[in-house]
Formats: structure tokens, C-alpha cells, sequence
């Protein structure tokens, strides 16, 4: 049952970065910023939807809450 816990909480962090770096992306090429990608940090906020920022603090948060559950559980 240990490993249950901390296998969700790889997975969670694993599509929560993913998903980020896919929208980064999204925000810095296909928007047009190839120039200059810190640009597109501060743009990430304004360009994707507010609903995928929710869904990757969601998996962050849930990665945390999985790890912190195994943790206690050793």
C-alpha cells in the first residue's frame, strides 16, 4: 500500500510538469513569442486558459498530498 502513494504521486507530478511545459510551449511558438522564452513565462499567465493553470496546480498539489501520505505511512 506504501507503493500505491507514491507511485500517484510521481504520476500527478509528472503530467502536472508536462502539462506546464506544454503550455509554456504553446505560449512562447505557436503564439509567436520564439524570441525570447522568459518572455513567455510572464506571458503564460495572460495567454492559456485559466483552466489548465487550475488543473496543473490541482496535480501539484495532489502530487504533494500523495507524497506527504506515503511518507507518513512508512
Amino acid at each position: 500500500m506504501d507503493k500505491f502513494y507514491l507511485n500517484w504521486s510521481l504520476k500527478s507530478l509528472f503530467f502536472g510538469l508536462f502539462l506546464l511545459f506544454v503550455n509554456l510551449t504553446y505560449s512562447s511558438f505557436i503564439l509567436g513569442d520564439q524570441s525570447d522564452f522568459g518572455q513567455s513565462i510572464v506571458s503564460y499567465f495572460t495567454n492559456i486558459s485559466v483552466l489548465s493553470n487550475v488543473i496543473i496546480v490541482f496535480l501539484l498539489v495532489m502530487s504533494a498530498n500523495f507524497f506527504k501520505i506515503y511518507k507518513t505511512q512508512k
